[in-house]
Parts: structure tokens; sequence; C-alpha cells
């Protein structure tokens, strides 16, 4: 009740309000005194609970009017009545102000209590503030301080290393602070990037705020790419580096050109920066650098002489590598196939000759290279004669020279390529004196110098028996009788005619003792006449497209271009001496000839000389020398092969140090450290040890390898004879009996010998001669 003091042991409240009716200011109660029996119970409950029954609630009443019945009404002297602070409220809501009556002060939520200097909020976590209770004094002041509360502030947040904050206010529910990190510095990954003033004065996640130093992780390139500095994609970069982007040395860049490029986004540059590394624009680099191929080096092998083809070779596929680190594919593209379209691969048969193999390495963005090698078959077979012309018998009439005409020899080699180099006549050409045997001689060679020949005899025969004229009209054959000497004849007579009389079916010349006579001796062939009136011409007067020109009883031949002869039935030898130039072989035909020209020339008379040279068919820089056979690859030092294409490794190659002497290769030459006991450019000569005459006493000396052996004379031994044997010395036996004994090796036949010797027995001695 306002202004009213209860004692101890009493607590003032509202819900006395019917005591206001008596009129009384101050009053004492004393509970114990009255408050006993059924009165006793409501002492101490200075408020009536609404919850109470009616009945408990008069007997509340009735009991609290008897105790202020009875009280000793006083005036008791109280403090000053306290007010709730702006921001706050008192507990209780309305302080008593009598003597020893507490009151407490709070702050409301978004105020602190004020010490005198600034509200302490900074350590409090209750979001009301409490402060200590004060209490009323006998001096009718309150205990302590006045109290206020203040609107809640929180202090000027202190910047963060390497950073500062951006605040708005600070007062409670609208300061507001936001982390701005210094240049090269950016926010922790879980960093709070706000801080809030709460109600108790205090920032929230103000421990969360922290700039650390801005870095780049390692920038990664392609393996076409290249950085500068090389850190730049291994280490941690520090904010602003800057790496610049390259090419690799086989690589063509193929992006965006540098004038298509800002200022601020440089050509190829990359720089570490707050977000990470700038520059994004697309970096690209192409592929130009070919695959590198590497072939075996040529392979030389021989071809059985049983054989046409060479045992199986093999040789290792090349290996390619590329710039991108991946292997090209390797394929062999010529010659593509075998016979049988077999694919060429290890081991594979080869004809003689050079079979050259050519490999191609393609990459993965289709650029190729190639490498070749040869495979070279040596023929050792020599070449075959496919045709040899017997033995020739040709009969004339002619005691002159004549030429004479044969169907020359033909030769294959197993390497398709041969050539006769040798020709002892030619036909058509070369005369040849009648009555005689000629020897004709064809030599054909391979490219390995292997060669076959083919010879045969010419014999020129003159008619063995008197000559006798074809029959009019008609035609005369004759060959040689088959068995024996001689000849055989028949007649025949042309179309439109027919012989005066029928003629014998064979006439013959027979040589009977060195005579040669025709069978009948005394009768002859009949000549032919017309069967009537006829043109005696027909198709088969003249040869070789000859027109017949009619006669009486008679015809003559004008003949085609080329040919010659009563009847036309000789060819014009149009291979006149010389005509076909360097070392050219001329055929005759009709009316013309052609010339087969040896390896190197060309032109219808072999006039030219092919430059085989430009072809490049030389390695290495090897210079290619023209030969009428071919070609020379005349190599540089350190090169050799017959297109220079080996290099040359004298000791790998050749081995030229004999006896196991050590070869020591050499800028394009080599040298031999010899064995003991060998000298010499290669260690061919064995070092002559006696020829200082080592062996002393007269002794031979033996020469050995790095040694030498004395054969001392009678007397001496030692290495070198140098030991003068004792003429004296004792020879014992242990038993005398006939299986001890001794006996003297001697180096030469003796034909006699005088040995002087004492035995030695039971001491006795005897002397022996």
């Amino acid at each position: 009740m306002p202004g009213s003091v209860c004692r101890t042991g009493w607590i003032h409240q509202d819900q006395y309000a019917r005591i206001r009716t008596l009129g009384l200011k101050r009053w004492v109660g004393t509970p114990g005194l009255v408050c006993q029996g059924w009165c006793a119970g409501y002492a101490g409950m200075p408020v009536m609970p609404e919850s109470m029954s009616a009945l408990n609630q008069w007997f509340f009443s009735t009991c609290f009017i008897s105790l202020l019945s009875v009280a000793n009404l006083q005036d008791v002297p109280g403090c000053p009545k306290l007010h709730a602070p702006i921001g706050g409220h008192l507990d209780p809501e309305e302080c008593g102000t009598a003597l020893n009556d507490e009151c407490t002060f709070w702050c409301d939520a978004g105020y602190c209590p004020y010490n005198g200097s600034e509200p302490e909020c900074s350590q409090k976590k209750s979001l009301k503030l409490q402060t200590p209770k004060r209490v009323c004094l006998s001096t009718k002041q309150w205990s302590g301080p006045d109290f206020r509360c203040e609107v809640a502030q929180c202090v000027s947040p202190k910047n963060p290393e390497n950073g500062l904050f951006e605040c708005n206010l600070i007062n409670f529910g609208r300061a507001v602070c936001t982390l701005k990190c210094n240049v090269g510095y950016k926010p922790e990954k879980y960093s709070s990037l706000r801080i809030i003033c709460q109600v108790t004065g205090t920032w929230k996640n103000i421990e969360k705020t922290k700039c650390i130093p801005v870095q780049c992780n390692p920038y990664r390139v392609k393996n076409k790419i290249t950085l500068k500095p090389k850190e730049c994609g291994t280490n941690v970069q520090p904010f602003n580096q800057s790496c610049q982007l390259h090419c690799k040395t086989g690589y063509d860049y193929v992006g965006i050109k540098p004038n298509q490029i800002s200022m601020r986004s440089l050509y190829g540059v990359r720089i570490c920066d707050v977000n990470g590394w700038t520059g994004r624009e697309r970096y690209t680099c192409k592929d130009v650098e070919r695959p590198v191929i590497t072939c075996p080096k040529s392979i030389k092998v021989s071809c059985p002489l049983d054989k046409k083809i060479s045992d199986k070779v093999n040789w290792q596929i090349p290996v390619a590598t590329d710039n991108d680190g991946l292997r090209p594919m390797v394929t062999l593209i010529y010659p593509p196939f075998a016979k049988n379209n077999i694919s060429i691969k290890p081991p594979h048969r080869f004809p003689p000759g050079k079979n050259k193999l050519i490999y191609q390495a393609k990459d993965g963005v289709d650029l190729v290279s190639t490498c070749s090698f040869i495979i070279e078959v040596e023929d050792t077979k020599p070449p075959n004669v496919q045709y040899c012309p017997e033995s020739i018998d040709h009969f004339t009439t002619s005691t002159s020279p004549i030429t004479v005409d044969w169907k020359e020899p033909e030769f294959d080699d197993d390497s398709d390529i041969v050539r006769i180099t040798y020709q002892s006549h030619q036909p058509k050409k070369d005369k040849f004196a009648p009555n005689q045997t000629h020897r004709i001689k064809y030599i054909a060679t391979d490219d390995y110098n292997n060669s076959a020949t083919c010879e045969f005899e010419l014999r020129l025969n003159p008619y063995e028996c008197l000559y006798k004229r074809p029959p009019l009209h008609g035609k005369l054959s004759c060959n040689k009788i088959q068995f024996g000497a001689g000849q055989e004849c028949t007649v025949t007579c042309n179309k439109g005619f027919e012989h005066v009389e029928k003629p014998l079916p064979v006439y013959k010349c027979l040589v009977k003792l060195g005579i040669a006579n025709w069978d009948p001796i005394d009768k002859t062939w009949p000549d032919c006449l017309s069967t009537g009136t006829v043109n005696i011409c027909t198709p088969d007067s003249c040869f070789n497209n000859g027109i017949c020109i009619d006669g009486i009883d008679d015809y003559s031949c004008k003949c085609a271009a080329g040919f010659e002869g009563p009847r036309c039935q000789d060819v014009v030898n149009n291979c006149q001496d010389g005509v076909c130039l360097n070392g050219g072989t001329c055929r005759d035909g009709v009316n013309n000839f052609t010339c087969k020209c040896l390896t190197g020339y060309a032109g219808e008379v072999c006039q030219f000389a092919l430059d085989k040279c430009n072809s490049n068919p030389c390695y290495n820089h090897g210079q290619c020398i023209n030969k009428k056979d071919g070609f020379l690859c005349g190599c540089k030092n350190g090169f050799s092969g017959a297109f220079c294409e080996i290099q040359d490794n004298y000791c790998i190659n050749s081995n030229p140090c004999l006896h196991g002497s050590k070869c020591v290769e050499m800028s394009n030459n080599y040298k031999c450290d010899c064995s003991a006991g060998y000298s010499g450019i290669n260690c061919e000569e064995n070092i002559d040890e006696c020829k200082s005459q080592p062996c002393l006493n007269h002794g031979n000396c033996s020469d050995g390898i790095d040694n030498f052996q004395c054969k001392c004379s009678p007397g001496f031994e030692g290495k070198t004879c140098e030991t003068v044997l004792s003429s004296d010395f004792d020879v014992e036996f242990q038993a005398a009996k006939t299986s001890n004994y001794a006996t003297v090796k001697t180096k030469e036949d003796l034909l006699n010998i005088t040995v002087m010797f004492w035995i030695v027995r039971l001491w006795l001695y005897y002397m022996y001669y």
C-alpha cells in the first residue's frame, strides 16, 4: 500500500486495498500475537490468491482485519520514492520506501547500465542487464549511486591486420560494418564479411574476420604450352605475379591474335588477381612438327644358289616418336604388297636385287614423315639361258664373205636385270667367209656380275655338188642330210606352171670318197612351163609385198622398201656399222632399225646419256656420278655403301684389327692397339722375338706369339741356354732291383755314346768302363 510500511515478516501489496477504508496511513502488524489458531495458517501470506475458495477467502479477510484491529499503528520515516529509469524497470515494480526496503534496477533489451563513463554492456551476455540491489538506509537514503540505463553501444571495432571495417552507425540494431581487405589481400575462406553490433554491446563475428595474402595455385597448362617463368606451373604464386604462355617447340599459336586483345588482357599473359588468374582468352597451340622415324640400316644377304628368292630376312620395324608424347602410327607404304597381295612384314623373302622399303609415321594431326632402307639380296646365281641356237649350217654359192642372219640368244635372271655384255658377231651385219666354221659367242651379265654364256657354230658350206639353178618358174629347196654328208633337194613349180616332166621326189647330193655328185648323176630336175595363157605372176612370185612384173615365160619383182633379191626374199641390212651409239645394239627391221641402248642411254640411236642422278639417289650428301651402266655414289668421309647410306664404324663394320687386337674408332679412321706379340697397321705382323738372338751358347731360337723358345746345345739349359749343366751328378736307387734304372732322353739321334759312371753298393766301389 503506498505510504505504508510493514514490519519484518510482512510484505506490502496492492491487494490490501481494503485497509484503506480504515483511513490509516501507516500500520504495524504483529502476526505472532494475534494470528493464532485458524488465523495462524495465514500468517506470512500477505496476498490472497485468486484461486482460493470463497470460504478460505473469508477466513483470510477476517484474519487480516483481526490483525489490523489490534495493530500498534505508528508513523515510520522512509526513503525517497524510486522511479524506473528510461529504458529500464524496477523490481518490484513499486519499490517500498521504508527502512531496509530493497529495490532492484533492470535495463531493458537495447539498454545498458551506465557506470558513470559508458554503458556496461561489453562483457554481459544476458539480454536484460541487472545492477546490485539498492537498500533504504536509516539515513533515509538509498544505498549505491544513482542508476540510469543508456542506449547500448558497441566500441568502434579494431581494424583487422591487412584490412579495415567500413561501418554505418554504431547504435544497437543499426550498426553494421563491412570487411574491406587491403590490395593484395582477401578475406579468408570461411571469414565473415560483416560484423553486427549486438544488444550486449559486442560485435558479432568479429573474431571470424581475417585478411590473408592473395595467392594463386600453380597455373595448369596442356603439354603443348610452356610457362615463363616456369615456376608459374609448379609453385603457388603471389599477388600480381604475371606469367607468360608460350607454345612449345614444334607448335604454333592458333588462338586470338594480339591485335584482337584489349590492353587489359595482354596476349598470352596470366596475372594472379584477387579472384584468381586473369586473362582467360583461349590459348591454343597447333602441332606443326613432323614425327621422327628412324629406319634400320640397309641389309645385305645372299640368295641361295638353288632358289630364286632369298631365305627369310628379319629386320626391326622402325619406331617413331612425336613431340606430343604419343607414339605415331607406323606403316609400310612401299612396296605395299608382295606377291599374292601378302603384306610385307618381317621376316620376309625377297627376290635378288635391291629391294627398297619405305616406312611412314603419322601422328595424331596427320603429319607424316618417312624413312627408307634397302634389303639387298646378292644374286649368286648366273643368268638363265632361255634360248641358245644350235650349230647353224648355211649353204651358199658365194665365194666372197657374206652376211648371215640368225635368231639371237635370250637370257633372263632372277633379279630381272640382265644385259648382253659381250657379243662376238652380229647377225645381218658381220660378214663371214664361206667354206669355214665360225664360233659365235654371247655373254650375259646381271647386276652382280654373274654371267652366262651362249656359244654356237656358224658353218658356211658351199653346195657340195655342182650348183644347179632352180627350175624355171619353180623353186629349189635343199637341206643337209640328217645322217652322213651331203644334201637333199626338192623342186616345185609356181602357181600356173607345171613340170615338163615329173620330177623325182628327192634329188640327193651324195659325198662318196670325198667326191660329191648328184644322185642320179645324169639327171637334173625339169623346168616348169605354163599350163596355158596365164599370167605367170602368182601371189608367191615375189616375197615381202614385192610387185610381180610379168614377162615372156618369165617375171621380175619390184621390191618393197627394205627388201632386195630376185624375189625380194632378202631383207636390206639397215644396221650399218656404228649406227647405234654408246654401245647400243642394232636390231634390223623392215626398212628401218631399232637400237637397244645400254643402261643410262636413250634416243633413237642411244645418243642421249640419261642423268641418273636427278633423283638424288646418294644419301648423306654423297656425290652422284653418272656412268654408262648406271651411277656411282662418291661418299663423304665417314659413310659408305652403294648409296652412302651406311655410317662407317670401322671397328664394328669390318673389325680390321687382327689377332684379338683392340680397335679404337677415330674421326674418319681407326687405329689398332695390337695384342702382345703383333704389330702393323692392322696388327697383321707377328713380331719376331728371335730377331735379337736371345738364345746363348749356340742355342736355336724358335719364334712364338709374344714369346720365343730356345733349343739349347748339349750341356746347357735355361730360358736362354744361359746355365751350364754340371757334368758330375749322382743317381740314387732305392733298391738293387732291375726295376730301378735311369734313362737319358736325347734331343737328337746319336750314333755313339760314351757313359762313365760309378756304382756304390755296400760301400764297395766298382769302376766300369
